[in-house]
């Protein structure tokens, strides 16, 4: 049925998986989504069968995979830099617990944003966030640095 092509990547959503499939195809790498339509219609199926199946020729795989992987990275634009009044030098925020520099701003989490529009109405947009390490997971109040 499918000559050649191999199953490089799963989704759970028709969106994400239809755009790891531009990316492919903005690289000139031939690639296919099995089970899409399927999941579309009725999206409970999606556990059942395994996802949306991004599948390329058995050539392109390895640069494939390459290609999902430095997609999949967190953006650079979201670490965030301060800077250092004594010395006028910009200095990038770290992790106190890992001393990371992958770290970035969080407002508010998914689930507290939609209990906010749900009990009020509105977002509580005002509120003080965290900063979030990508590395280890840590999460905390004020920059320490």
């Amino acid at each position: 049925m499918n000559d050649g092509f191999i199953t490089i990547a799963t989704y759970p959503e028709p969106l994400e998986a239809n755009l790891m499939r531009s990316k492919l195809l903005s690289e000139d790498i031939e690639c296919i989504l099995l089970d899409e339509n399927l999941i579309s219609v009725q999206p409970f199926y999606s556990n059942a069968i395994g996802g949306i199946k991004l599948q390329v020729h058995e050539d392109d795989a390895q640069r494939a995979k390459e290609i999902l992987e430095e997609s999949n990275k967190p953006p650079l634009h979201i670490i965030y830099k301060n800077i250092n009044h004594k010395t006028n030098k910009h200095t990038k925020l770290h992790c106190p617990e890992c001393n990371s520099t992958e770290v970035y701003y969080e407002r508010l989490s998914n689930s507290e944003l939609v209990l906010c529009i749900l009990l009020l109405g509105i977002p509580l947009l005002f509120l003080k966030g965290k900063y979030h390490c990508y590395n280890c997971g840590n999460k905390w109040e004020k920059e320490k640095l």
